[in-house]
């Protein structure tokens, strides 16, 4: 079956092949979704918007550096800091944080969350662990994670999936789903 329309022209209709069932068939289209999605990737990895590569600082080892990142948050968090913690997400509108059941849009909408959530008293002791990075590309990380809160009157944990990007200034969480586990 070939895929056809019709186009009017000078009052007559035309049919117009689309498609041949030998070029295009069902069969190739897993592939062609692979192949878009693939070109789309590497292009939103090459993207304008993007720091040139001259602003960026130069590292051997991405992870390694955005680890310092993830481990100045636990310090901070220990410290009973939650502006220090924030530091380590992007201050833009476009961060996204996804957690219960809730996604919040903006670095000022997680930091609420953060404030009204925690005192310094309930913020007990915070430890990552099980990290694991998979680079996207030169400047975008996605890490995933165990969290635990502990020496407080109700510990929790989970796990989360961090995506982070490098900017000028460093390795910053550019998105955040993390998720709570019944104790």
């Amino acid at each position: 079956m070939t895929l056809t329309s019709y186009v009017p022209r000078r009052g007559k209709m035309k049919r117009k092949v689309l498609a041949d069932p030998d070029v295009f068939t069902i069969m190739k289209l897993p592939k062609l979704i692979f192949f878009v999605a693939t070109v789309v990737l590497i292009a939103g990895c090459q993207s304008s918007k993007s720091p040139p590569d001259g602003d960026l600082p130069k590292t051997s080892d991405p992870f390694s550096e955005a680890k310092k990142v993830l481990d100045a948050q636990v310090e901070a968090w220990n410290r009973g800091d939650i502006p220090g913690f924030m530091e380590g997400y992007w201050k833009s509108p476009k961060l996204v944080f996804t957690s219960g059941g809730r996604v919040r849009r903006g670095f000022q909408a997680a930091l609420d969350g953060y404030l009204k959530g925690y005192t310094k008293e309930t913020m007990g002791h915070l430890v990552f662990s099980d990290l694991d990075a998979t680079p996207l590309c030169a400047d975008a990380l996605v890490v995933l994670g165990h969290w635990r809160i502990e020496e407080v009157k109700k510990p929790s944990g989970g796990v989360f999936t961090l995506v982070m990007r490098r900017f000028p200034e460093g390795w910053r969480v550019i998105h955040d789903h993390t998720s709570v586990h019944d104790e």
